[in-house]
């Protein structure tokens, strides 16, 4: 499990990297920080 935080567009954006097979390597949640 690897979790890392960059910005984007001056929003910060959660880039999770799934460890599940069944799920999309990638996840992105747009967090309001």
């Amino acid at each position: 499990m690897d979790e890392t935080y960059i910005k984007v567009k001056g929003q910060w954006v959660y880039l999770y990297c799934a460890v599940e097979p069944d799920l999309d390597p990638l996840v992105l949640n747009i967090r309001g920080l």
